[in-house]
């Protein structure tokens, strides 16, 4: 279920199934940038009181249209001409028990917007096509690969060729011997074309698979400044300020 012009509109440009938009009396149905095209594809549209739409709203003032859609496959994103046309940097997120609806979809944003390749989802994370979550993703979920219930077994080959970092919200390292740097004094392309970013849980960490993992490939730990005794940042900050420092020296070492 989709909720609002904005989302709509970015998931029908995806190539996104739709089967039916409902909208309540006082909806301005005319603002949807897909709408002709909807029409044309013969997807049905229905008007009901705003009092029944809100029923099915998952906000507190439900803004009026609804969509109900086909979950696309991320095979599908990783496909479409949208993805395939956007310039990309050879980075992967992979996430570890963000349970935070918010917090995982603007990671996900994040990883769109810094040009990602795609976001693999491990151990204890939030359902990533959650209500929540793709509200607080904006779109970004139609644009980039979302692959969940990742295998930790499987990540190897999966980051074949690839240096690996990670970071955690809190200053307490749960990683035993591992050396962080600040952020901006690595070189996240020194020893590999391409980067996996690791991000865990501010509460609690990485699970013990993910954390032997790390262990076990040598992965760098990255560390971000902070001023006032600040103590931690959570997940989607920590992780969208190292993104964007991994995009900033690509662009930099290789364009």
């Amino acid at each position: 279920m989709l909720e609002g012009r904005k989302l709509i509109d970015d998931a029908f440009e995806s190539g996104v199934k739709f089967k039916t938009i409902y909208y309540d009396y006082n909806s301005n149905l005319d603002a949807l940038k897909c709408l002709e095209s909807l029409r044309n594809a013969e997807v049905p549209t229905k008007v009901v009181s705003h009092l029944e739409l809100q029923k099915f709203s998952q906000v507190v003032t439900s803004s009026g249209v609804i969509a109900v859609a086909e979950r696309p496959h991320w095979s599908e994103i990783e496909n479409s001409d949208a993805y395939k046309s956007t310039v990309k940097i050879p980075m992967t997120l992979v996430l570890d028990r963000i349970s935070d609806p918010g917090n995982a979809g603007t990671i996900i944003r994040t990883a769109a917007a810094v040009g990602a390749i795609k976001v693999l989802c491990i151990h204890e994370c939030v359902n990533m096509w959650d209500s929540k979550v793709v509200r607080s993703g904006t779109g970004a979920h139609f644009k980039i690969p979302v692959i969940e219930k990742v295998d930790t077994d499987s990540l190897m080959e999966r980051l074949k060729d690839t240096s690996i970092f990670f970071t955690e919200a809190s200053k307490r390292s749960a990683l035993s011997g591992s050396d962080p740097k600040i952020y901006s004094d690595v070189d996240y392309f020194e020893k590999a074309e391409s980067v996996a970013l690791f991000v865990g849980s501010e509460a609690h960490g990485y699970t013990k698979k993910v954390a032997n993992f790390l262990s076990e490939h040598s992965a760098q730990k990255i560390v971000i400044p902070m001023a006032y005794n600040i103590e931690s940042l959570n997940s989607a900050i920590a992780s969208s300020i190292a993104s964007f420092e991994i995009r900033r020296q690509y662009e930099l070492k290789f364009k």
